[in-house]
């Protein structure tokens, strides 16, 4: 059967913000399980309704050279990210925000020594929850790497997390070190329902 906008859209539940704030906003979008539509068609389906949703329907999701995503009738600055059956947008005036949403990954564990620092290397070692703690920083890392939107940052040198709090809720910040500049992003990171997500909240240069 060919696949319609009608019946995509049945792959969908309602999009929904999934958090508000002054200097940003969030929105998410569960997927309905379809064997019929490919999974990274679904996604970018479902991305493109969350960009309607938040920017009006007239709205689509256009890349710059970088690759970074940006609403079409807009400049306000924008995150993608999506994990298995659910997608998601961060959206920001203020600053340019960065999104991360994973499913629980052990096979983190043979990255380690080519994404993190030594200082979180130390940090890792003999910590009690030592997924949360790869868990986290990998999706800082690549909220960041979102944020800064220009590639070629080297994930184990350039991007730098201090030691945060336990699950299911934490604050962190990091420094990112990028051509002889310096910028402090201060984040969040939550589990629920068994995904992790990191989200920037905040970005100043130093």
């Amino acid at each position: 059967m060919e696949e319609t906008s009608e019946n995509r859209e049945e792959t969908f539940n309602i999009p929904h913000a999934f958090r508000i704030e002054p200097d940003f906003r969030i929105y998410m979008l569960e997927l309905s399980a379809r064997v019929d539509v490919a999974r990274r068609k679904n996604e970018t389906a479902g991305l493109n309704r969350l960009v309607k949703y938040a920017f009006g329907p007239e709205t689509s999701l256009i890349y710059d050279e970088f690759g970074k995503p940006w609403p079409s009738c807009s400049t306000t600055a924008i995150s993608v990210t999506h994990s298995l059956e659910r997608v998601a947008i961060i959206v920001s005036d203020v600053f340019l925000p960065g999104i991360d949403i994973e499913v629980e990954r052990p096979e983190l564990e043979k990255t380690i020594t080519r994404v993190m620092h030594p200082s979180e290397l130390d940090f890792l070692e003999g910590h009690p929850d030592r997924q949360w703690v790869l868990q986290v920083i990998w999706g800082a890392k690549e909220s960041v790497y979102k944020s800064y939107g220009k590639k070629k940052i080297v994930f184990r040198e350039d991007i730098v997390v201090a030691p945060f709090g336990e699950r299911p809720e934490t604050e962190l910040k990091l420094i990112l070190k990028k051509n002889d500049q310096r910028w402090e992003y201060r984040l969040k990171a939550e589990y629920k329902d068994g995904f992790y997500l990191v989200y920037t909240t905040a970005c100043v240069m130093i």
